[in-house]
């Protein structure tokens, strides 16, 4: 598993509109929370950002986020973007599988094998034990830190359908 230098996350201070800016520019469905170490708290995803104007949920989906965020100012609903993540997840969907972590030391057969069994699509790569300073420019990280995102996206069609079953394609 290869994971960049920094990667992006956000804490439960940030605001939704910071987080939603995020996904736009970076093209990214979801964001990790972290808290003050570093250590995964939560992740926080565009289908986090529900409006309930009614009846009906209005879902944002990365590559239509302006459009969309023209429609919640129309509902008079882009007040939930000045809230925190914090005051958002408490308003999650009872319905959050949670986060899914892995290791950088979980092998991508076993991480597809879980994907076939949960049918889930991301993993949080979190360190599995205290990592101490490696030099300069190489901090000491707490067990459960942030290293990365691996997400089903990431891996090449060709190696999802060599496994045993095929995965469902998501």
């Amino acid at each position: 598993v290869q994971t960049c230098a920094l990667p992006i996350s956000a804490t439960m201070k940030t605001s939704v509109f910071d987080v939603v800016h995020i996904f736009s520019e970076r093209g990214i469905s979801a964001v990790p929370i972290v808290d003050e170490d570093g250590v995964v708290v939560n992740m926080y995803e565009t289908v986090d950002i529900v409006v309930r104007p009614s009846e009906y949920c209005l879902r944002l989906p990365t590559a239509h986020t302006l459009l969309y965020l023209q429609d919640l100012v129309r509902q008079n609903a882009y007040q939930v973007l000045d809230k925190t993540i914090e005051v958002a997840l408490d308003q999650r969907s009872a319905d959050f599988n949670g986060v899914i972590t892995c290791t950088p030391r979980d092998t991508l057969a076993s991480i597809l094998a879980y994907i076939r069994e949960r049918r889930c699509h991301r993993f949080v790569i979190i360190e599995d034990e205290d990592v101490p300073a490696q030099g300069e420019g190489r901090p000491s990280r707490k067990k459960g830190s942030l290293v990365g995102i691996l997400s089903l996206s990431d891996v090449p069609l060709p190696r999802r359908l060599a496994s045993e079953d095929a995965l469902p394609v998501v």
